[in-house]
Formats: structure tokens, C-alpha cells, sequence
């Protein structure tokens, strides 16, 4: 079967390194100000392919203090970068001893750039008019905050690209052409792309519904980062809406949907539709494979690293309403796909709700059950106390729906698991965790089901009932009642109980005595304990404890037992105790 592959690979980025006395005089005066950066693409960007930053670029910078211009490129008057060669820049500026300024950077190309950068405003701004294929797009920034002046200073600084570049490279162009088709053109469009960069703050932003649409010849004498494979198109899309930890460079992962036509010479069309496809700040995104001869068919591949493989999932003709397919088998149900299950067996789900009441899951393996995504694929009815014994799992783009009561409150979990990992997984009603390994939650969203609380007493989004480890990476909480989140509590104290929340949301509608994190520890008795890490986290006022609370919850007593860090910081220390089984 031919396949076409889709991959993410980290591009190379631009350094600002710094350079000695020799290399650059320093400014008239005493220097006890005087700043000196050079500005140097990394060596290895040698090779002829779109990226290799061998494109002439122009730096521009602005410096200042608080919100005030001091100096900057586009301010009559102020120093001016010098070009060392096509890769490197110098630049000297005398400033104020004593003083502290932030610095922002930029480097486009010399001619033909689409970028606009304005001081006053600390931004750039993109236009998007048909520039497909086009190198001069490749741009590079940073920010340096802080930066306090106690004498001569030579700063080390890094500029990476503010965007993801979208390769498409198929490996039939010759034997299209034997079969009669030549392509003359190709034509992307990408809705709901960005066109404003804060360079201080890493924020990309569209002023409007701005829609990237063009049409361009085929790239010529370019290579494709892909052996074996040839470019059909380029063009780099700005990205980063979410920014964590004040690094303008850490910008989460985002999801578009491309649309992509190639005309042939005869007037003959081949659309395409690439949905979901991740892209990244300073990440290439490459779709490639028999993209002329047989688009219908490809896998996904997304790579962080020019040579690290990460995560490998395979995209294949949909699987009917309703079925089950693992491998090339097609199942009518999921106990007769659950029955066939073997050691690190790939379970896919169509765009369809599967009830799972009565159905016995597989024991003692490892498998991944995959759905098409959180509003496609549900899998409901799950109650608690689903026995997967001895089994590790991971499920990806569903939703897992607890069994609705009309009478009693109703949860859901799966117990005897090894280890457990949730991708962009929504989970709607209280979920209880038993793994004896870890269970990991990434880009996870958690739902609070009223169907599942008749008596209308609230129910946790996640209970750490029977759990050791358990790991939430930049999920949501989002509670329609009142705020309840996560619970650490359990009957079992022959093991301690540890708890990460990183980059996660928590909101809720009615206020309650609770912390996002609430931990009760009347059964525990200083037979265990644990560690709480909270980093870069935040939940609404209504969580009236704040980011986490510990208390006896049958004397309503605070207690001391578990060692919390948040932010890096250690706020209660917590009991050191080895749990006796």
C-alpha cells in the first residue's frame, strides 16, 4: 500500500552570540554602557533547502526602558546594526549604568520581506498576499527582558522563528508525468491564520478573520527535507497564541486544517484535505508521500527533533460508522475488537458513540484505542471499577462519557491498571484513577456531566482514589456546578499518593471551600503521604482555597502531610514516611 507521511521536525534556529573588543570597538565615552551582541546563524544551516537561512536578512532591534523607546531600528538617530556577512550582524549600543531595559530582535529579509516591524508597538505584522514558496518569509526574533546595565556587557542571545514551516513533497512527480499529468500550480488556503506578532510578549494574534490562500508554480532546485521526496509547496504560517513560563519561544502546539488543490497543464484538478495537522513555533510540518498517484491513504508522523522520533500515529481510510478496526480487521462491536486485542494491538473507532456497558476489556497487555476526536469518537456508558488487570493504555482523540443515573451519582474508572495516558481526551463526568504506575493527562479536557449528579452534591472531575502517580499536562477543568476538580483521597495507605498539574486551567461556575487541589487526609493517619507539584497553573475565585487545599475532612482541620511545590517553590514541607504494605 502506498503511503503518504506527515511529519513535524524542529527547524534550526538563529544565534546572537557575543563577541570580544577585538572584534568590535566600542561607542565614544567612558563604556561603562556600552553593550556589544553579535548577531551569527547557526554554522549548520548549509544545506540548499527552504530554512537554510542563507537568504541576506536585515536586524532589526529595539531597546527600552519600561515602555519607552531608547533606541531601535526604525528611530531616526539611533545606532545601526553592521553587517559582518550574510549570517552575522554586530551591534553596539552605550546605555545607562545602572539601569535596567528590555531588547527586542528581529531579522528578515533584506528585499522582498512581508514583515512590517514597529517599535512603538513592540510588534511585526505579516502580510499574507500570495507568497507561497518564498523564502524571504523566513524571519527570526527574541526577547530580552531584564537586562540590567552594571558596566560593559557582551549578552548571549538566541533568535529562534516565530513560526511553523508547511512542507508538501510527494515521490511520484516522474511517473504522474509518464501517466500524462504535469502540474502546473498548487494552491493552499489556511483559515484563521495569524498576522500580529507581540515580539515581548511571543503572542501571535489576527486583527481579523485572516484566510492564507495562494497559488504558485512548483518550487524548483529546492530540497525537500524528506529523502526520497520533492517539493509541491512551501510557506511558513505564524503560530504561538499560548506562551508559558514568559519564554516568547515556548508556544504550545496548535492544530490547523489545511485545504490544497494542485492544477495540472490539462486543466485537471486534485483537491486535498489535510485536517488537524500540528504545527509549532520554530517546527517544520512536512505532509509528503504519493500525494499525485494516491492521496487517500497516509500516515502521520510527528518528529520534535531533526533525528528523535517521537510519536508515530498512522491515519488510514476512516473506519465505518459504528466498527471497529485493529490492524486490517474489521470488528462489528468493541467486545468482539476487545476479544482480539494482543500485546500493543492499536484500537481505532470511527466518528461514532460506542456504549460500553456489558463489554470486557482486555487484561494483562498494552494497547492504545484511538478515535477520530474529542466531538467525533465517544465511548459511553463506562462505569467504575472497569477490571483491565495488568493492562497499560493509552487513549487519544475521544471522549469518555460516564454512565448517566437518574437516581444516584455515577463515576467511572478502570481499575488494576499498570499505567495509564490520556491525548486530547475530554472527560465528561467524575473519573477515578487506580493505576499503580502513572496516569498521565495531556490536553485533556474535564467536564462536569449533570446527567451524573441527580442529587446535585457535586462531583470531582478527577479522584486520585487508587492511584500512585498521577500527571495532568495543560488540561482543563471546566465544572458547569460548583468547584470541585481534583480530589487526593483514598481508603488504601500502603502507598503515597503524588500529584502534577502543569499549565492547567480550572474554572468553575458556583464557589465552594475548595482548592483546585483538594486533599483530604482523615484515612491516611501519617501512614502516608505524598508530593503535590503545581507549576504555571491558575483556577477562578470560585475555588475559594486557591490552587490547593489540605484538610481532615471529617474534623475540618488543616493538615500538614503532603509536601506541596508550586512554581519551584516549596510552600508546606509535608511528612517524610515509607508506606508499609
Amino acid at each position: 500500500m502506498k503511503k503518504s507521511l506527515f511529519a513535524m521536525v524542529a527547524v534550526g534556529a538563529v544565534t546572537l552570540a557575543s563577541c570580544s573588543s577585538e572584534e568590535m570597538a566600542g561607542p565614544a565615552g567612558n563604556g561603562d554602557g556600552n553593550v556589544i551582541i553579535t548577531a551569527q546563524l547557526p554554522t549548520e544551516l548549509q544545506s540548499r533547502a527552504y530554512g537554510d537561512g542563507t537568504v541576506a536578512k536585515t536586524l532589526s532591534y529595539a531597546v527600552y526602558d519600561g515602555d519607552d523607546v531608547i533606541f531601535a531600528s526604525d528611530v531616526a538617530g539611533s545606532p545601526a546594526p553592521v553587517i559582518v556577512d550574510a549570517k552575522n550582524f554586530t551591534l553596539s549600543l552605550n546605555l545607562v549604568k545602572g539601569k535596567t531595559y528590555d531588547l527586542l530582535f528581529w531579522a528578515d529579509a533584506t528585499t522582498g520581506s512581508p514583515y512590517t516591524f514597529t517599535s512603538s508597538t513592540k510588534s511585526v505584522t505579516v502580510n499574507y498576499d500570495n507568497l507561497g514558496n518564498n523564502e524571504n518569509r523566513d524571519a527570526f526574533f527574541q526577547a530580552v527582558k531584564g537586562l540590567t546595565v552594571n558596566g560593559p556587557v557582551q549578552q548571549t542571545v538566541e533568535l529562534r522563528r516565530p513560526f511553523a514551516q508547511v512542507n508538501i513533497g510527494t515521490n511520484d512527480l516522474a511517473d504522474a508525468k509518464k501517466a500524462g499529468l504535469e502540474v502546473a500550480t498548487t494552491t493552499m488556503t489556511v483559515s484563521g491564520v495569524y498576522d500580529t506578532l507581540n515580539l515581548f510578549t511571543g503572542v501571535a494574534s489576527a486583527s481579523e478573520d485572516v484566510t492564507l490562500t495562494y497559488t504558485a508554480a512548483v518550487p524548483e532546485n529546492e530540497t525537500f527535507p524528506v529523502n526520497g521526496y520533492e517539493y509541491l509547496a512551501m510557506n511558513y504560517i505564524l503560530s504561538g497564541t499560548e506562551v508559558t513560563e514568559n519564554d516568547v519561544q515556548a508556544a504550545s502546539r496548535e492544530l490547523i486544517d489545511i485545504t490544497y488543490k494542485v492544477t495540472c497543464t490539462d486543466g485537471h484538478e486534485i483537491d486535498y484535505s489535510f485536517t488537524n495537522v500540528p504545527v509549532q513555533r520554530n517546527y517544520r510540518t512536512n505532509i509528503y508521500g504519493s500525494l499525485l498517484t494516491n492521496p487517500a491513504d497516509f500516515n502521520i508522523i510527528v518528529i520534535p527533533g531533526f533525528n528523535d522520533p517521537d510519536n508515530n500515529v498512522e491515519v488510514k481510510n476512516p473506519v465505518p460508522a459504528g466498527k471497529v478496526r485493529i490492524g486490517e480487521d474489521i470488528f462489528d462491536n468493541l467486545t468482539d475488537a476487545f476479544a482480539a486485542v494482543t500485546d500493543n494491538a492499536v484500537v481505532e473507532l470511527a466518528a461514532s458513540d460506542y456504549d460500553t456497558k456489558g463489554a470486557t476489556w482486555p487484561k494483562n497487555v498494552t494497547f492504545t484505542i484511538k478515535g477520530e476526536g474529542k466531538d467525533l469518537t465517544i465511548l459511553s456508558n463506562l462505569t467504575d471499577n472497569t477490571g483491565v488487570n495488568g493492562s497499560s493504555m493509552t487513549f487519544e482523540n475521544l471522549t469518555l462519557n460516564v454512565e448517566e443515573n437518574p437516581y444516584t451519582g455515577t463515576c467511572f474508572g478502570f481499575i488494576h491498571t499498570v499505567d495509564a495516558t490520556y491525548n486530547n481526551v475530554r472527560i465528561n463526568g467524575e473519573f477515578h484513577l487506580y493505576a499503580s504506575g502513572t496516569e498521565t493527562f495531556n490536553n485533556c479536557d474535564f467536564t462536569y456531566n449533570a446527567a451524573s449528579d441527580p442529587k446535585k452534591g457535586g462531583r470531582y472531575a478527577a479522584w486520585c482514589y487508587g492511584s500512585r502517580n498521577a500527571v495532568f499536562n495543560n488540561c482543563t477543568f471546566k465544572n458547569d456546578f460548583n468547584a470541585k476538580a481534583i480530589l487526593v483521597y483514598g481508603a488504601e495507605t500502603s502507598y503515597n499518593r503524588n500529584v502534577t498539574v502543569k499549565n492547567c486551567k480550572f474554572t468553575a461556575a458556583e464557589e465552594k471551600d475548595n482548592g483546585a487541589i483538594e486533599i483530604h487526609t482523615e484515612t491516611f493517619n501519617g501512614a502516608c503521604a505524598g508530593t503535590i507539584i503545581i507549576e504555571n497553573s491558575t483556577c477562578t475565585g470560585t475555588y475559594q482555597k486557591g490552587m490547593w487545599n489540605e484538610i481532615n475532612n471529617t474534623t475540618k482541620e488543616a493538615t500538614t502531610t503532603f509536601k506541596v511545590i508550586v512554581d519551584n517553590e516549596t510552600v508546606q514541607e509535608g511528612i517524610s514516611v515509607d508506606p508499609k504494605p
